[in-house]
């Protein structure tokens, strides 16, 4: 059972200012915010727990209220306070990333948001969550911080692996225990986004779960934004925490003009074999996918950058095609005295490997290809950030402007 806390908010300092809108001001425009609260502060038997949940990536959320209401959800990355009692006042450590009304105040306690989200009118929070020693929770009269536990483990998407696809199974890599919630899957590659400078601000959970399931659930994703906001870095990070020598990015050229830029082709030039079989010329592409097809029991990523320089429908209609079909497409060949041939005995063709995940970077300008309406029919939009300016706070970290995921 994890450890929450309840906050009661509102503003001693200036009441005419909008709590939540300053703080979510300065949320959208730095990718974090930090809360601070007034009054009696966190006792140092409280503080030690919750700041090792968030050390080791346990989600752990803070609930601000306003009457008898809990009006938001923050999910927190930090606290910072002076050890040794509740009352002892500090400034926060990173004064640039308060609401400037109160940023240069003493508090007991300041708590750092990366997430903000406005709960429903209707939303109950005892059936999630309950006061310690499984009391109900009651905010009638409340003024000082509340905690309470969470009733069943925390889950990013409330999924329980075990009843899920195992295309997700197989998302984790080797070596990472395989836990009981999708949260699992999606914290550890959020995590290794992190280690890489790879940070999607305040929707930086988001946008990975959301990446994730996309994949686990379609296999393939596209990924729009300008240029430099990440799309290509992140799908390089997933192929790396899959696992080595599992991933394979090939910059797509103009001239793939059908599907032997994929698929390769009969090389007329050499030698069939001695019952017939021609030679193949076989790209780097083909070769991973035929790899992808004989080691079913590990998950593969393909990254095809830049995937619009082409006219995408052109060169990737096979693939999509076998990929929704499940009818084979892919050659059946093998490597035989230095010549790729299609395997004696065996069929012409395999059905698309179901372990084989597709990511394609697209950027939308007067250099590339819009793809066409009947091409676009197929996916189903996902989800859509427009996240502007967001890591200003960490300049190693990448600047991202825009960024849309699509499900096929």
């Amino acid at each position: 059972m994890h450890l929450h806390v309840l906050l009661r908010f509102s503003d001693p300092t200036n009441p005419a200012k909008n709590t939540i809108e300053e703080h979510m001001k300065v949320l959208d425009e730095k990718g974090t915010v930090w809360w601070g609260k007034f009054g009696r502060g966190m006792a140092d038997s409280k503080y030690e727990p919750l700041t090792s949940q968030i050390k080791e990536s346990i989600p752990t959320y803070a609930f601000l209220y306003q009457g008898l209401i809990p009006r938001y959800k923050a999910k927190m990355i930090d606290i910072f306070k002076k050890l040794g009692g509740a009352n002892f006042k500090t400034l926060c450590p990173e004064p640039e990333l308060v609401p400037s009304y109160y940023r240069n105040d003493a508090l007991t306690i300041w708590f750092k948001f990366d997430e903000l989200l406005k709960l429903e009118e209707t939303y109950d929070i005892n059936k999630d969550y309950e006061r310690e020693g499984g009391k109900r929770i009651s905010l009638a009269g409340q003024t000082t911080l509340l905690f309470m536990n969470s009733k069943m483990p925390d889950t990013s998407a409330e999924f329980i692996l075990e009843e899920l696809p195992e295309d997700i199974r197989k998302m984790l890599p080797h070596g990472v225990e395989i836990k009981k919630d999708l949260s699992a899957v999606q914290a550890s590659f959020s995590a290794a986004l992190k280690e890489s400078n790879i940070s999607f601000g305040s929707r930086h959970d988001k946008v990975a779960r959301s990446f994730i399931a996309s994949l686990a659930t379609k296999r393939f994703v596209i990924l729009t934004g300008l240029s430099g906001s990440g799309k290509t870095q992140m799908a390089i990070k997933l192929g790396e925490w899959l696992g080595n020598d599992r991933s394979f990015v090939v910059p797509v050229r103009p001239d793939w003009t059908g599907s032997e830029a994929l698929f390769g082709y009969e090389d007329a030039i050499q030698p069939c074999s001695p019952d017939g079989r021609r030679a193949w010329y076989v790209p780097e592409v083909l070769k991973f996918m035929l790899k992808a097809a004989r080691d079913p029991q590990n998950p593969y990523l393909l990254v095809l950058d830049e995937m619009n320089i082409a006219h995408v429908e052109r060169y990737f209609a096979d693939v999509l095609s076998g990929m929704e079909s499940m009818q084979p497409c892919l050659p059946n060949l093998h490597l035989e005295d230095e010549n790729w041939r299609l395997v004696p005995g065996g069929k012409d063709r395999l059905p698309y490997p179901r372990n084989l995940f597709i990511v394609g970077t697209v950027n939308v300008d007067e250099t590339t290809y819009c793809f066409l309406p009947r091409f676009l029919i197929g996916p189903t939009p996902l989800n859509s950030w427009l996240i502007q300016q967001i890591s200003r706070q960490r300049p190693e970290s990448l600047r991202v402007v825009s960024l849309v995921t699509y499900l096929w």
